[in-house]
């Protein structure tokens, strides 16, 4: 499904180079949960926006789902994005002005969807996340594992073959996180999505079919 070899990532910083990822390769097998643990500023949200085609890399190779993500164009990179993968933030960045139903359609804006199929996705989504009690709701009045929970829903309402998740349990009490790690596992059970995880929280790893550790932009570890 994922596929880098020799990714290097610079930035230009105080007319400075700064080396985010260094000679990166790694193989994401499709179906698998992978996790990407490391320390802040070790690369490992860089790693993940060149999955994700929100960036470049400087040099390398990274196909995914047979696209070579170095090659492409703005327009093919954003095309791609919006076929292929799905997010979830580590903030959410959920709409305050819209109810559970209208963030988690937000996706589907703007495409040739039908009003009725784009109703039945978003009811279907919301009831794997275990939030159809909550479709009308504000989300000012969620919890935190709630907006996770619609955070995810959003990003799988496209049908995306690979959902990349920040942090997705960074913000969360124990309790609250066992029961997302929980919905990660169902989500890749039910849907046979490729699920990308970044974190630094272990209790992650433990869920995952395939980690490595990252540390100054380079692979320390694999398990």
């Amino acid at each position: 499904m994922i596929t880098i070899n020799s990714l290097i990532k610079e930035y230009n910083s105080r007319n400075k180079s700064v080396l985010a990822l260094d000679n990166v390769s790694i193989n994401i097998p499709s179906g698998s949960i992978f996790g990407i643990i490391g320390k802040s500023g070790s690369g490992k949200s860089t790693l993940l926006q060149i999955v994700g085609a929100m960036e470049k890399p400087t040099s390398g190779s990274i196909v995914v789902d047979g696209f070579s993500i170095e090659k492409m164009n703005k327009t093919n990179l954003s095309k791609f994005r919006r076929e292929k993968i799905g997010f979830v933030f580590q903030s959410f960045y959920l709409q305050n002005y819209l109810n559970v139903y209208e963030n988690v359609e937000l996706p589907m804006i703007g495409k040739n969807i039908k009003s009725f199929e784009k109703k039945d996705r978003v009811h279907k989504v919301l009831e794997l996340v275990g939030l159809k009690d909550k479709i009308y709701s504000k989300v000012s009045e969620l919890s935190g594992g709630q907006l996770q929970r619609v955070a995810i829903a959003r990003g799988l309402i496209n049908n995306a073959k690979i959902l990349l998740m920040d942090e997705p349990t960074g913000n969360l009490d124990s309790a609250t996180r066992d029961s997302i790690l929980k919905l990660i596992q169902n989500i890749n059970r039910n849907f046979g999505a490729t699920i990308v995880v970044v974190t630094h929280d272990k209790e992650v790893s433990k869920i995952c079919n395939e980690t490595i550790e990252l540390e100054n932009g380079r692979v320390v570890k694999r398990t």
